[in-house]
């Protein structure tokens, strides 16, 4: 949780940096600061797309299951199987903290969040 927080400060100070410093292009500050606002922007999209394809592959596993020969399967595999498909209809999200669920969605909506603040923070600088 603090580090989808801290990632979404640290996007927003990062583009006001490069707002204010985008006069002069060949400023060493800069290209260190796009590279850290490039850097953070993979490192938030590494964690959530991640995590989002975690939680398509888990809703798969009750179809695989069932797509199985499972009724050539001994009782007790059978019984076995009947519970990773009853556990597999419960979806499985990673989360922050309970925070937020870490996913595509979760994604965009700290890219706008930090877009907001940036817009608010450089009209006051104006």
């Amino acid at each position: 949780m603090t580090q989808l927080l801290s990632s979404m400060a640290a996007i927003c100070v990062v583009m006001v940096q490069v707002s204010q410093d985008a006069s002069s292009f060949k400023s060493i500050r800069l290209v260190t600061s796009l590279a850290f606002f490039i850097a953070m922007i993979i490192q938030l999209a590494l964690q959530c797309f991640t995590a989002n394809e975690l939680t398509l592959q888990a809703a798969r596993v009750g179809d695989a299951v069932m797509q199985s020969r499972w009724e050539r399967m001994s009782p007790r595999l059978r019984r076995l199987l009947m519970m990773v498909m009853m556990r597999a209809q419960r979806p499985l999200r990673l989360s922050a903290a309970g925070f937020a669920y870490m996913s595509n969605d979760c994604f965009l909506a700290i890219m706008k969040a930090a877009y907001s603040y940036y817009a608010v923070l450089s009209q006051k600088q104006a």
